[in-house]
């Protein structure tokens, strides 16, 4: 009962805000926003309702929003080319909005590329979203099951190792013992809501690739939070599915090589 009404007083307020936008770009359409001209704004904002209802199971009403979005052709057009050189069944992460709602404007109402699948980086740090694309997706995307990443002690992780040891670790192996939390290094617990903050024990990881070579290693911090766990257990779960950013990835920066507008995870980069 509670999350019903909590759908509709956020709902409620998602129309106000697009009443407001469809004024603001009747006014002055050249209005500048953080994100661009007003209309890229009001486009945005209806495909934001769009992924709302989707993940509220409003499929129907959903669609209505994303025919409302109305991109500048310049949008479009850079999006379409993110698209055109994508192998097929790609999968391509995203950062923003303006690199996020346009593709799936072009995939909903356009059926556009609708075989690659764009993730949004960010969100795959919200579990309302990722219960959503687990259901949506015939083909798992990643391994971690709703029991784990529903739980408050998913938010993030700790480096935690006593002897100061780490150890070269395979991602697999490495998103195994995290989310049981098996650290053979650190038997300290902190308390984190309703459990207990889960802690590994090497920051230095490395992905078996398709063919079985090691990729280059890559280095994670003292901390990671769960959007980078789900990239990371994304990747690992890809198979022979090429990966690609629209941004430059900080954690996977030494795997990434730049091809025109995308950045492609290449597992032997420098070889």
């Amino acid at each position: 009962m509670h999350r019903g009404y909590s759908r509709t007083v956020r709902f409620f307020y998602e129309l106000k805000a697009l009443d407001a936008y469809e004024k603001l770009n009747q006014l002055n359409p050249a209005y500048e926003t953080k994100v661009g001209n007003i209309r890229i704004k009001l486009a945005n904002e209806y495909m934001f309702t769009y992924l709302e209802l989707l993940m509220a199971g409003d499929t129907t009403r959903a669609s209505g929003f994303a025919n409302k979005a109305q991109y500048p052709d310049s949008l479009l057009s850079l999006s379409k080319s993110y698209l055109d050189g994508l192998p097929a069944i790609s999968i391509l992460i995203t950062g923003g909005d303006n690199d996020t709602y346009p593709l799936w404007y072009l995939q909903k109402v356009k059926q556009y590329r609708k075989d690659v699948s764009v993730l949004n980086y960010s969100l795959i740090g919200f579990r309302r979203y990722l219960s959503f694309i687990r259901k949506d997706k015939k083909q798992p995307l990643f391994t971690v099951k709703d029991s784990a990443y529903l739980k408050d002690d998913f938010d993030y992780f700790i480096f935690g190792n006593k002897t100061g040891e780490g150890s070269l670790l395979d991602v697999g192996t490495f998103l195994l013992h995290l989310a049981v939390n098996h650290n053979p290094y650190d038997s300290l617990s902190y308390s984190y809501k309703n459990g207990v903050i889960k802690k590994y024990y090497t920051r230095q990881l490395y992905f078996d690739s398709p063919d079985k070579k090691k990729s280059r290693p890559f280095w994670i911090g003292d901390a990671l939070f769960m959007n980078d766990y789900l990239l990371l257990d994304i990747i690992n779960s890809s198979g022979k599915r090429k990966l690609f950013f629209t941004f430059n990835n900080e954690l996977l920066s030494p795997l990434l090589t730049q091809k025109g507008n995308l950045y492609e995870l290449n597992f032997t980069k420098g070889d």
